[in-house]
């Protein structure tokens, strides 16, 4: 468990070279707002997606290109 702009949310975390990428999961209705998680914040890149009933956050200071490599994975985008 981990806070996420103050509220309890799953965190998974994964890392790519010296770099963590941290993925957390809520349920939809436990969001924060959409205008809370732009798409960069202090150097980091911020992606969210929803699955269903739950909210996916995806947060790195990963380069753009493997961040986004990443979020597609999550998503199931593309299979390596």
């Amino acid at each position: 468990i981990d806070y996420l702009l103050e509220r309890p949310m799953a965190s998974l975390v994964y890392m790519r070279r010296r770099h963590a990428i941290t993925l957390f999961v809520t349920p939809a209705e436990n969001a924060p707002p959409a205008a809370a998680l732009a798409a960069e914040r202090n150097g980091y890149h911020i992606a969210r997606w929803r699955e269903g009933s739950s909210l996916f956050v995806a947060t790195s200071d990963l380069n753009r290109s493997e961040f986004d490599d990443f979020v597609k994975l999550a998503r199931g985008d593309g299979a390596r």
